[in-house]
């Protein structure tokens, strides 16, 4: 499992400087949720992702973004589209 270092997470400073308790606690709250998130929802691995492998995930999900902005009316698509992307990718 891969160490959690603060520097790695802009958001983790601000709430240093804003809460003495994330300041005095949240590491070990941080360790105590990843254990949980790993040992029951399978979840939460370090990936040890390539650069390579990392821009795909980037490319993955800016997809994603442009796509749910399409289908949320922010794109230029027809409604037959619209619907046809709906009923065959976001189908479960």
């Amino acid at each position: 499992m891969k160490a959690f270092s603060p520097s790695d997470y802009p958001l983790w400073e601000k709430l240093s400087r804003k809460s003495p308790w994330w300041k005095n606690q949240g590491q070990e709250w941080v360790d105590k949720f990843r254990e949980i998130l790993i040992n029951h929802r399978n979840i939460c691995y370090d990936w040890r992702l390539d650069e390579q492998e990392k821009e795909l995930w980037n490319l993955f999900y800016n997809g994603n973004v442009f796509l749910v902005e399409c289908l949320q009316g922010e794109g230029n698509i027809s409604s037959k589209v619209k619907q046809e992307i709906e009923s065959t990718l976001l189908s479960i």
